[in-house]
């Protein structure tokens, strides 16, 4: 969805959402584990919503993150 064309169902109608972390709770997500919403780490994501079917992808903003995600979150087998 990246490139404007919705990877479901082939329309051009995505929108995006990006860097809303600091405005909106919805726009991050936690990458550590968190105490009562104190001293956790967290990654802002970018949101794209096709608007044609509804589908919706997620990505983290900052590629950063990515590393420490890979260190600490289980594979996926």
């Amino acid at each position: 969805m990246k490139t404007g064309v919705c990877s479901k169902c082939g329309a051009r109608e995505v929108r995006a959402g990006q860097g809303f972390w600091a405005k909106d709770a919805a726009n991050f997500i936690a990458i550590s584990p968190m105490t009562a919403w104190r001293g956790g780490k967290v990654a802002a994501v970018d949101h794209y919503v096709c608007a044609a079917c509804g589908d919706v992808e997620t990505y983290v903003s900052d590629a950063s993150n990515l590393e420490y995600i890979a260190a600490n979150w289980p594979r996926v087998e």
